[in-house]
C-alpha cells in the first residue's frame, strides 16, 4: 500500500493494489490509499484488458520462476490503455534480466492468445 498511498498523496493518482497475502491485503485496507484485492497476481483474467493508464509492479515478481514473470508480465501489460505504461521495479537481474524481458515481450504471443495489434505492441516494447 506504500507505493498507491504515495500515488496518491503526490500526483493524485487512485490506485488498485493486489497482493497474494491476505494480512498484507488486510494492513494495506486500513492503512493505505487505494482499492486492495486479495487474489493471485499470476492469475489476471478477472481484470479487464485496457483498464488502466499505469501498471506499477514493485518487488512482486523477482521470487517468480522466469516463466511466470515473463506470463505475469504479458497479462499486466494487457490490462493497460493504448499508451499505457508499466514499470516492473526491484527485479533482480539474476532473476529475468532486461534481454529476457525482451524476449518475453517478444514472443508473447507463445504465452497468451493475443490480437495481432497487441502481439505488435508487446513487440514494441521498450525494456531498460
Amino acid at each position: 500500500g506504500h507505493k498507491l498511498t504515495w500515488a496518491k498523496t503526490l500526483f493524485d493518482v487512485d490506485g488498485v493494489g493486489l497482493d497474494v497475502e491476505g494480512g498484507a491485503v488486510a494492513w494495506a485496507r486500513k492503512h493505505s490509499a487505494g482499492l486492495f484485492c486479495h487474489a493471485d497476481g499470476r492469475h489476471l483474467a478477472w481484470v479487464p484488458d485496457g483498464k488502466f493508464d499505469h501498471v506499477i509492479s514493485y518487488a512482486a515478481l523477482y521470487h517468480m520462476s522466469k516463466t511466470d514473470q515473463c506470463h505475469t508480465g504479458i497479462q499486466l501489460v494487457q490490462k493497460l490503455r493504448i499508451g499505457g505504461r508499466a514499470w516492473f521495479g526491484w527485479n533482480q537481474a539474476y532473476s529475468m534480466n532486461a534481454w529476457e524481458w525482451r524476449s518475453c515481450f517478444m514472443n508473447a504471443s507463445a504465452f497468451e492468445d493475443l490480437s495481432p495489434d497487441m502481439v505488435e505492441a508487446m513487440r514494441r516494447m521498450e525494456v531498460d
